[in-house]
């Protein structure tokens, strides 16, 4: 299997699974989505690959938000996000 390349200061954006490119395809279409799923099953890729798909670098559009169980969780996903697109969401919990 060959890994990525990639600079230490741009990480390579994970692929979207099936899955994720169907919720991606719809937002494309107009639709919008509201994505529940246990830890670890790809919330924040395709966050990041919506972030990627509707905010090509340097252009002005709207702020995406996302909603976390808690400020730990709020506060890694943001890191992990800004990795790709700083300031491309605002994220925060619902509690």
């Amino acid at each position: 299997m060959h890994e990525p390349k990639h600079s230490s200061s741009h990480p390579v954006l994970p692929l979207p699974s099936h899955e994720q490119q169907e919720v991606i395809d719809g937002l494309n279409a107009g639709f919008s989505a509201v994505v529940g799923a246990v830890p670890g099953a790809g919330k924040t890729t395709l966050l990041m690959n919506v972030v990627g798909k509707f905010r090509p670098k340097g252009e002005e559009l709207p702020r995406f938000v996302l909603v976390t169980y808690n400020n730990a969780l709020a506060a890694s996903t943001k890191q992990r996000v800004n990795l790709h697109f700083p300031d491309g969401c605002e994220v925060f919990t619902f509690h």
